[in-house]
């Protein structure tokens, strides 16, 4: 055995693997406190200045097909599924209201209320769109049934919790003039501009389909679905999301339809604004459900894999790591803080967080393994 594979193998197993699980144990007594300090920060919402407008004189496009009144046969069709989503309904219809459309370009909006328990579906039909009731939870069935009612050719994917720029809908639909393209993704930016946890969501690319479109050991690309579009014929024929899939059904598809054999393609032009995560609970629980639905998802595709096991040094690293940068680094003088004003960018915030952004990794670092470990244990196979 080579020198070089000795060395990492005795610092792997016998220094960084002890050293992370004494620092996962760490997380999980601390996790509480994270809890017990949660509060919220005052949030902007980045809306661009076109879906303001559209706010105030709620002007529609006539491409827009009025469900119900409207025969044409729509180019493409827009499915943006709802759950519990009362206060996000109308700026992210309005957002959809507000795009930049050719007169000769016929669109659908397809409203999925995923069972709501709030005045989500009241709101939904107060509005020119097509609404649909999907009694079974899940936004992969929400969306399937989205895409079961979708006519058009190309079928577009937001989130309630998005807003979009005026031109997303053109810029990502625009590369399917291949007959070739399958899928395409586009950029996904954060509505909260003076929010810690959000700016760290961003910062980090939690949330991103520029990396989710570059290939890594494990994973092949794949675009999430709060800013995405494929081609309806391509869903049909796989038959849409799985609905077992709570989490990473995006990325499930994804790889599906690459199988059909076709194309996809990464429009970082085509922006939409997504609310991340602004408390300390929901960015936990985040984190946990995206540790349980990558092990579900490599747990689906593991013949494809081929393995039964992959352990992620970096996550190893990282997790035993982040501790120690968070110990040294809360111990340095604090820079002076930064008065923002109205160009701040991400990189400000970043210097601004409050009490280190290692803290806020190694909480992330925390959920994601701790979900890994119990759902590897469900499901029968070893993911960290």
């Amino acid at each position: 055995m080579p020198a070089c594979d000795v060395f990492w193998f005795l610092v792997g197993h016998i220094l960084l693997i002890p050293f992370a699980l004494l620092a996962l144990v760490a997380g999980w007594i601390a996790t509480p406190f994270y809890f017990w300090s949660d509060r919220r920060h005052n949030r902007i919402r980045r809306y661009p200045q076109a879906v303001m407008d559209v706010q105030d004189n709620r002007a529609i496009s006539p491409s827009f097909i009025q469900p119900e009144e409207d025969t044409r046969l729509p180019h493409i069709s827009i499915v943006i599924p709802f759950h519990n989503r009362e206060h996000e309904v109308q700026p992210c219809l309005n957002s959809i209201f507000g795009q930049v459309l050719p007169a000769d370009l016929a669109v659908e909006i397809i409203a999925v209320d995923n069972n709501s328990a709030d005045g989500t579906l009241d709101l939904l039909r107060q509005n020119p769109v097509h609404v649909i009731e999907c009694e079974e939870r899940g936004p992969g069935a929400a969306r399937n049934a989205g895409v079961a009612a979708a006519r058009g050719e190309i079928v577009a994917f937001i989130d309630s919790d998005c807003v979009a720029d005026p031109d997303w809908l053109m810029r990502l639909t625009a590369p399917f003039e291949d007959p070739e393209m399958l899928m395409a993704g586009g950029l996904i930016q954060s509505q909260f501009d003076d929010d810690h946890i959000a700016t760290f969501t961003a910062r980090r690319e939690i949330l991103s389909n520029e990396r989710f479109f570059q290939t890594s050991a494990l994973f092949a690309p794949f675009f999430a679905t709060a800013n995405a579009a494929c081609r309806r014929t391509a869903l049909v024929t796989i038959k849409g999301f799985d609905n077992n899939l709570k989490v990473s059904e995006d990325a499930d598809l994804a790889w599906r339809l690459m199988d059909l054999g076709g194309r996809m393609a990464y429009v970082p032009d085509a922006i939409v604004y997504h609310a991340h995560r602004t408390t300390w609970h929901e960015f936990y629980r985040q984190a946990w459900d995206y540790g349980a639905g990558s092990v579900a998802l490599f747990a689906k595709h593991r013949k494809w894999l081929k393995a039964n096991t992959a352990i992620s040094w970096r996550n190893i690293r990282e997790l035993a790591y982040t501790p120690v940068a968070f110990l040294v680094k809360t111990s340095e003088p604090r820079p002076e803080m930064i008065l923002p004003d109205e160009e701040i960018e991400l990189d400000h915030q970043w210097d601004n967080l409050d009490s280190r952004p290692e803290k806020y990794w190694f909480l992330w670092r925390t959920a994601f393994t701790t979900a890994c470990l119990w759902t590897s244990f469900k499901l029968r196979v070893l993911f960290v």
